[in-house]
């Protein structure tokens, strides 16, 4: 935390004043956008979550937590998805990665 004397005439003042913190951070932007594309591709091949899973070797219950953006994948999870819906990853990293930065 971080405090600042203000002086204000003849009274010492103390203030708190809260880091600045962007309201989503870069890698929440990218992270959404990878899901989101994911998502987009499983539903352009007409797949369920079920054959998906199955294909990725994960749960379902993974697979539904992921695009509903409750669970924050690895990488392996990631990877293991593109590879199912036979997608290039980095292709998709890149491509959010520079949506990121364009907001």
């Amino acid at each position: 935390m971080r405090y600042w004397l203000l002086s204000n005439a003849s009274q010492a003042v103390f203030s708190f004043i809260p880091p600045r913190v962007p309201k989503h951070s870069e890698r929440q932007i990218i992270s959404s956008a990878v899901i989101q594309a994911l998502r987009t591709e499983r539903l352009r091949q007409d797949l369920s979550m079920n054959v998906l899973a199955q294909r990725a070797g994960l749960h379902v219950s993974m697979i539904s937590l992921v695009e509903r953006e409750l669970r924050n994948p690895t990488l392996d999870v990631f990877l293991r998805m593109a590879e199912a819906l036979n997608v290039d990853l980095w292709k998709i990293l890149k491509s959010a990665t520079n949506e990121a930065r364009r907001r």
